[in-house]
């Protein structure tokens, strides 16, 4: 079997599937998002995305997206951060795209306070200028490895390259990926039509070789040793990334490390307003772990990404 379906069926049938289960992310599940971290990333990306929509003329009505949403943590702060901003807010209309029904149930009861709707596909999403949030996303997707002619399969619990005569024309270690290539079709193709932008943040580099790995109750585990009960996950190629989204005129600026980027939104000015706060100790060894280079801040990267450009 290719790795490719092995993965898809591991972490996606919807009633044996690893994204099946409730209990995947938070301190007592498998794997934590910066979101669940500290409520100043989520504080970031809501600024980010006013600064966005205020340079693009402060355009109404907006759509917001997330893919992906995990317990909707981020969302909700996002939300009521960007209720500051009444002409922003009044004219919001709001889409969550996740596949795991177990976690859809957090995300309603989280984002219970606002008018959410949850769609199948982005051809579902009205016109209007559009906001594109994908955090820790791609690297959830099943993927695809060759190696110099081969291809990796699995057979009784076993990784074997298997010689093909399809494969990327690449030196090395390389993957694709159907659903990458469908979320990057389908996001350019809504970016396009509606106009707008999109944050893509996931731990990843430009040609990141073979990274597959299983994470249960946030360590590392062999590849099949708890087979639908552990996340596996991959570093994401933002080359290949990137590539895709310029097949469909898709203008992309980055990736840069995440930390730089929680920087550049004061994300540190942020931490040091809490300094009065019994949270506030807590909340810097959380904003450490969010932008040192040795933690998160450098593993992690963002992607924006814009509708529109043409060569």
């Amino acid at each position: 079997m290719l790795l490719e379906d092995y993965l898809t069926h591991v972490l996606y049938d919807p009633k044996q599937g690893y994204y099946a289960q409730s209990k995947v992310i938070g301190q007592n599940a498998d794997f934590i998002t910066a979101p669940e971290i500290s409520p100043l990333f989520s504080l970031c990306i809501a600024q980010w995305i006013a600064d966005q929509w205020h340079n693009a003329g402060c355009p109404t009505p907006v759509n917001l997206i997330e893919l992906g949403a995990g317990h909707g943590t981020m969302l909700s702060c996002i939300l009521k951060t960007l209720d500051q901003i009444p002409d922003l807010s009044h004219n919001l209309t709001i889409c969550v795209l996740d596949t795991s029904e177990s976690l859809k149930i957090n995300q309603r009861e989280n984002l219970k306070s606002y008018s959410v709707t949850w769609i199948d596909h982005l051809d579902d999403v009205r016109p209007g200028y559009t906001i594109i949030l994908a955090n820790e996303f791609f690297d959830a997707l099943p993927i695809q490895y060759y190696r110099s002619g081969t291809v990796l399969t699995v057979d009784q619990n076993q990784l074997i390259w298997t010689d093909t005569d399809d494969h990327p024309q690449k030196e090395g270690i390389s993957y694709t990926s159907r659903l990458y290539d469908k979320f990057t079709h389908d996001i350019s193709k809504l970016l396009h039509r509606n106009s707008g932008i999109g944050l893509i943040i996931d731990y990843g580099s430009m040609n990141p070789g073979f990274t597959l790995q299983a994470v249960k109750n946030h360590q590392k585990i062999g590849l099949f040793d708890s087979i639908g009960q552990a996340d596996l996950t991959h570093h994401v190629d933002f080359r290949y990334l990137i590539d895709l989204f310029h097949q469909h005129n898709i203008k992309t600026l980055g990736p840069i490390p995440q930390g730089q980027f929680l920087k550049e939104l004061s994300i540190e000015d942020r931490v040091h307003a809490l300094h009065d706060s019994p949270t506030y100790k807590n909340q810097l060894l959380a904003v450490h772990r969010l932008t040192a280079p040795q933690e998160m801040g450098d593993l992690f990267k963002v992607l924006a990404i814009q509708g529109g450009f043409h060569d």
